[in-house]
């Protein structure tokens, strides 16, 4: 099924299909749980503002519905949230999120 995806997307969405190619060797699109209590209650839009560079939250995920993140959404503890951006910079937000 992957495959066929994959081949979906290189066809119907050639720049798509480039550019995720291009972030495997340079990004990340991560997910990881929201624990940490600073962060708990802020909305996206806060969150963005104390994410790294070339980091961007793109998802939110709780009991099996995903949306994509809008800036006044607010964050609870346990959302799942999805990131994209460049490998460190992801790193760095998944630890500001989710503190081991």
């Amino acid at each position: 099924m992957s495959v066929a995806w994959s081949m979906d997307n290189f066809i119907e969405r050639p720049a798509i299909a480039h550019w995720m190619t291009e972030l495997n060797r340079t990004g990340d699109v991560p997910e990881t749980e929201v624990t940490a209590d600073n962060i708990v209650g802020e909305t996206v839009a806060e969150l963005g503002a104390e994410l790294p560079e070339n980091c961007y939250l793109a998802l939110i995920s709780w009991n099996e519905e995903n949306r994509l993140a809008h800036a006044d959404d607010a964050l609870e503890r346990g959302d799942h949230i999805t990131f994209i951006g460049r490998r460190e910079a992801v790193r760095e937000a998944i630890k500001h999120c989710h503190p081991e």
